[in-house]
């Protein structure tokens, strides 16, 4: 492999020495935070342009493909490292984790393979000009991976690097403003650089002046370290920390003598004295004992509650080791009662959101298994019927119709308490309370029942002792009823009786509507007005529920104000009892 010594070898030759010497005398520092990142940074920006030093003298195309393959070592690596830098200067400790770094070199390690590899697949670079006779140098055409995994993926964490830098520039003193400004201003260099390049109007055609902008920014890192002591220096804006921030703040030395506090750790400990610098922890009086022991202990704690007379509070304290004194700490108190309090109050709400899911989904499958059977006894009877009637035989002709229009009243109260549930649960039906007789509304609702009275020949009992008017929503109240008097009439022995009464208390009239029928066992009580529990039984003829009106009647009366309840006895009947206030006490 043929090498010529230019001008521009040399440059990039100086580059190199700046950029490993600033590297040598930030690792003499490597103690102080960021000098291990700067010194990574400057030996990647160093191995950069040693590439592109040789690249530069190669005079085969052959020779400064290979060599530009070594360039991308540093080449892919210093944007990543520049951002690293940052972070640690900029104290953004929490992305540093192993697992984010190795994230971050996913893209720049892929884009190395395609650059070594590129003859194979020409992503990096698509072709090269010839070589100039003046100035040993070709021009490269690039790929769409040079594009994606080199140009847009190093832009994006510059503008990340950036947004940093700015943030703690304007929120710094000084000294640390002008240091964040020669970080940020190094930074720059190469990206300017890099943007003169790619915009074809560089000085010398295929000229890649971005590794050689290292100099300058390796010189400002040299006079940020030896000038404004960069790493030498820890950013503490300490009049925010101490009276602004809503954190206690208490310094500790291995000793538990009191460096540095804040007035909000002073309160939060219950300490009355606020000169206690250098005395003991211990012997600062502070009234909330429980905290400060809990302070003074070498680990972190997530989650402490503190209850006192008057409150219960609720702390999670952070603890940091300091270097300088050495076995010296630093203590963040923050109170977190807010927050646990607003989280309890999200996981009830999610709780609630969690049983109102598993509840409609359970009425779902409840409507969606209870209409299949009257649809299919509709559809099966329905076919034989018109069969019947093509055949000209009349004789079970009126038992299927019977059929058919039981059926269809069935299918009829499900949907009606569908759309009426439906309407309840999306906050659409309409409220009207009003007053009107009740006793009205029930005669009404065992004429609207009549016809299933008659077919099992059930007779109502009707105990009023007067004419009481109500204040309550009519059309619920007749849904309530309507649902009431249905199950009482399926649960009744055929020829039996129904009793429907009222009676009037304080502030309430009770209604209560009793059959002779079955019965229900007592442990299943409690499941009747639950839709995320079942419990069904047949009626006296067979008859199933709707499966959704006690739920129904249950949430119409509480809407009132009111309550339902139940007495049963297996093989003897039911009775429910509900309660409608005389005044508007409805819930909206």
């Amino acid at each position: 492999m043929n090498y010529m010594i230019t001008i521009y070898t040399v440059f990039f030759l100086a580059t190199t020495l700046i950029s490993f010497f600033v590297a040598f005398f930030a690792w003499q520092r490597k103690s102080v935070k960021g000098a291990k990142e700067l010194t990574l940074l400057m030996i990647a920006a160093g191995i950069w342009t040693f590439g592109v030093m040789f690249e530069t003298a190669a005079t085969t195309i052959q020779g400064k493909a290979f060599w530009s393959g070594i360039e991308y070592i540093g080449g892919v690596s210093t944007p990543v490292l520049y951002l690293i830098f940052v972070l640690r200067f900029t104290n953004k400790e929490k992305f540093m984790t192993p697992k984010y770094i190795l994230l971050l070199f996913i893209i720049p390690l892929i884009t190395l393979i395609l650059a070594i590899t590129n003859e194979k697949h020409h992503l990096i670079w698509a072709g090269f000009s010839s070589i100039s006779e003046k100035t040993n140098i070709m021009e490269y055409y690039h790929g769409i991976g040079f594009w994606i995994g080199n140009i847009a993926y190093n832009y994006f964490l510059f503008l990340l690097a950036t947004i940093y830098l700015f943030s703690f520039i304007f929120k710094q003193v000084k000294i640390f403003q002008m240091q964040g400004l020669l970080v940020l201003i190094a930074g720059l260099c190469p990206w300017i650089a890099s943007i003169f390049y790619l915009s074809g109007i560089n000085i010398v055609p295929g000229l890649n002046i971005t590794p050689a902008n290292m100099i300058l920014t390796g010189s400002l890192f040299a006079f940020a370290i030896f000038y404004t002591h960069i790493l030498d220096l820890v950013p503490v804006a300490h009049k925010v920390l101490v009276d602004t921030l809503p954190y206690g703040i208490l310094v500790l030395d291995n000793k538990n003598r009191i460096q540095d506090i804040n007035g909000v750790a002073i309160s939060f400990l219950g300490i009355h004295n606020k000169n206690i610098i250098g005395f003991s922890a211990e012997s600062s009086g502070a009234s909330s004992t429980e905290l400060l022991k809990a302070a003074l202990d070498r680990e972190s704690i997530d989650q402490i509650t503190i209850q006192s007379n008057v409150e219960l509070k609720i702390f999670s304290i952070l603890k940091y080791s300091i270097k300088n004194p050495q076995g010296s700490r630093l203590v963040v108190i923050h109170n977190i009662t807010e927050l646990k309090l607003a989280e309890q109050e999200i996981k009830h709400k999610n709780d609630e959101l969690q049983k109102l899911n598993t509840e409609k989904d359970k009425f779902f499958t409840i409507i969606a298994h209870d209409l299949k059977s009257p649809f299919n006894t509709i559809l099966g009877f329905s076919d034989l019927l018109v069969d019947r009637v093509k055949e000209k035989k009349y004789d079970d002709v009126e038992e299927y119709a019977e059929i058919i229009q039981l059926s269809s009243k069935k299918a009829m109260d499900l949907l009606i308490n569908l759309m009426e549930w439906a309407q309840s649960q999306t906050r659409r039906m309409e409220f009207h309370p009003e007053y009107f007789e009740l006793i009205e509304l029930i005669k009404d609702t065992e004429l609207l029942l009549s016809g299933a009275l008659k077919q099992k020949s059930i007779s109502i009992v009707e105990h009023f002792p007067s004419n009481t008017p109500v204040f309550a929503d009519k059309k619920i109240i007749s849904t309530v009823l309507r649902n009431l008097i249905s199950n009482a009439i399926k649960y009744t022995h055929p020829s039996g009786e129904i009793i429907i009464s009222t009676k009037e208390t304080q502030g309430e009239l009770i209604i209560s509507v009793s059959d002779n029928g079955v019965g229900i066992p007592k442990a299943n009580i409690d499941k009747l007005f639950k839709i995320d529990q079942s419990y069904s039984t047949l009626g006296t003829n067979n008859e199933k529920g709707t499966g959704l009106g006690l739920t129904l009647c249950k949430e119409f009366v509480e809407k009132h104000g009111g309550k339902i309840w139940i007495d049963s006895e297996v093989d003897k009947g039911s009775t429910f009892y509900f309660t409608i206030p005389h005044h508007s006490t409805h819930k909206k």
